[in-house]
């Protein structure tokens, strides 16, 4: 199917182009103004998921790329890249904004049509990508293995994220550009949205909305996520060891007991005993010149009829 859907966003769904007037650059001039909404009631929000053009960048760095992948990217420069995020200003509230997040150990994912490894050389650039926890499954771009296993629908991939942490609808929440994508999530009814409908990157006001909502864990709470994590660090360390991947002083200890029995020779007698002759195969050739699919023939009411042409040739089983 091809996909007529451009990234991050659809045809029958334009974006502005990304402009900013003075007035909205002094209103994003305190890069501290977002962290100030700490000071709210506690929200339900665990996990939130970002578009990434227009939505966490204020240009469409796919389109500025003309589709290109990480070559492409390298070719711009720093202050070019620190444009397509809407200039230092913003950068500073971005950074802040994510911290703020980070901070009440909110999980952040990005699922985006751009390239994931564009996706994440950008945010490393200018300082982001530290702000994503596992971003090889949070971190999702049109030729991510998910992307792919869900055909481009960002519907499911929510869905399935959302399923790994457990989530109820007010447990999640999807902030994208594209009025379509966010439909498709209003009309399964997955999680909350916010719609940018700005298309030109999160103002400080749509950032200050989202932290409003986010849930606020209680020391007993941040107590049992550490020790959850730490099990899980603790288990994948130990597998690690059981696969000799880690240290594995367990796993050397065991190999070398044994390395006494190990037989460094195998007498030639013995593969001569068990080497099996090579098994001829037979290609029947019908009165078209054509191979018959051998499906076809097993898939007959009587199998026992089955007529085999003049023309055969013998050949070693490769």
């Amino acid at each position: 199917m091809q996909d007529t859907a451009g990234p991050d966003g659809d045809d029958n769904d334009k974006g502005k182009s990304a402009t900013n007037n003075s007035a909205e650059s002094e209103a994003k001039s305190d890069p501290a103004v977002s962290a100030s909404a700490s000071d709210h009631e506690a929200g339900t929000v665990r996990l939130i998921m970002y578009d990434f053009d227009q939505t966490i960048t204020c240009l469409h760095l796919y389109r500025e790329l003309h589709g290109g992948q990480c070559p492409a990217l390298n070719k711009f420069s720093d202050s070019k890249l620190l444009d397509v995020f809407g200039g230092q200003s913003r950068l500073r509230q971005l950074q802040a904004h994510f911290q703020h997040l980070a901070s009440h150990h909110i999980d952040v994912a990005i699922v985006s049509f751009g390239w994931t490894d564009v996706i994440k050389q950008a945010l490393t650039r200018v300082n982001l990508y530290r702000f994503f926890k596992h971003p090889n499954e949070m971190i999702i771009g049109r030729d991510h293995k998910d992307m792919v296993k869900f055909n481009k629908s960002k519907a499911k991939i929510i869905e399935s994220l959302m399923q790994k942490k457990n989530l109820k609808f007010d447990q999640a929440l999807f902030v994208e550009d594209s009025l379509s994508n966010v439909q498709q999530c209003q009309s399964k009814s997955l999680c909350k949205t916010v719609h940018i409908s700005n298309r030109d990157g999160m103002t400080l006001e749509q950032m200050h909305t989202i932290e409003k909502g986010i849930y606020v864990y209680s020391e007993q709470e941040l107590l049992a996520l550490k020790q959850s994590s730490s099990l899980s660090n603790s288990l994948s360390a130990n597998h690690g060891n059981e696969n000799g991947n880690g240290n594995g002083k367990t796993h050397k200890k065991n190999a070398s007991s044994l390395a006494k029995y190990r037989i460094t020779k195998v007498p030639d007698w013995f593969d001569k005993q068990f080497q099996k002759e090579a098994t001829p195969v037979i290609e029947i050739e019908d009165e078209s010149g054509t191979f018959p699919d051998t499906d076809a023939v097993t898939n007959k009411s009587n199998e026992s009829e089955v007529k085999i042409a003049s023309k055969f040739t013998f050949g070693d089983f490769a």
